[in-house]
């Protein structure tokens, strides 16, 4: 659809169900067993968030710049709420959703993070990025929801009544999701459209968002950090999976 599908839509799997997002702006639910369908919704646009899977819903949102709410038996939509901001240009919605005690945490081109009612698709905040993409999926814990953003290269810990906690400056944009291991949050960096251009891997405390520690990779970083153990894997736009400890 452009020259930027770096990003597309990984399944998920509930109950049997197989649930994606496709080029052609639909959402798919697939029977695991035999792989036949089960229903197919179609967006505005394409769709490239990954859905997230919860109480029966299916919640994705869409390049459309809208946040769905399916029923997940049926496809039927639920509620949907639109991301539109008036005077921006920019309004897809490119990162998944986290649903975290009722609440939808997502974020969007229009500059803002959402905190969405999951039962009823009103939202009850909305957090802005001053003026910067969140393509980022949230990482949420404990009520703290944390994500990134493109321009401006912050990363960000917002409550669950949408105030921001603390604000770090990364070194580079944050596209992807950060990844959670114990008190320690961890957040890969891109040079944004440069795909020669150097990333980075920080090691945050998630209590201040101070940096433990910085490391600067020989390409960007576009996939989500990976932690198992006493090591973090990461895929670099240099063709190479690293392995830090």
């Amino acid at each position: 659809m452009d020259n930027w599908d770096v990003y597309q839509s990984s399944p998920v799997v509930a109950d049997g169900v197989v649930y994606v997002g496709s080029e052609d702006g639909a959402i798919y639910a697939v029977s695991a067993a035999d792989g036949s369908q089960k229903w197919r919704f179609q967006t505005g646009h394409v769709v490239r968030a990954t859905p997230a899977v919860a109480e029966g819903r299916v919640f994705c949102g869409s390049f459309d710049g809208k946040v769905y709410a399916l029923d997940s038996a049926t496809g039927t939509e639920l509620w949907v709420v639109d991301t539109n901001t008036p005077g921006v240009p920019w309004r897809a919605v490119q990162g998944s959703c986290a649903v975290v005690d009722g609440l939808v945490y997502v974020g969007s081109r229009s500059t803002y993070l959402y905190g969405i009612d999951a039962r009823t698709g009103q939202v009850r905040w909305k957090h802005s990025h001053d003026g910067g993409w969140v393509p980022s999926s949230p990482a949420v814990r404990a009520g703290v929801a944390y994500v990134g953003q493109s321009d401006g290269s912050k990363v960000v810990a917002v409550d669950a009544a949408g105030k921001r906690l603390w604000a770090f400056a990364s070194p580079h944009e944050t596209f992807a999701s950060p990844a959670l291991a114990g008190e320690v949050l961890y957040v890969a960096g891109n040079n944004n459209y440069n795909m020669q251009g150097k990333g980075s891997l920080c090691a945050l405390d998630c209590a201040t968002g101070q940096a433990r520690w910085t490391l600067e990779l020989p390409g960007s970083v576009w996939a989500s950090p990976v932690v198992a153990g006493d090591t973090v894997y990461v895929a670099c736009a240099d063709g190479k999976l690293y392995a830090v400890r």
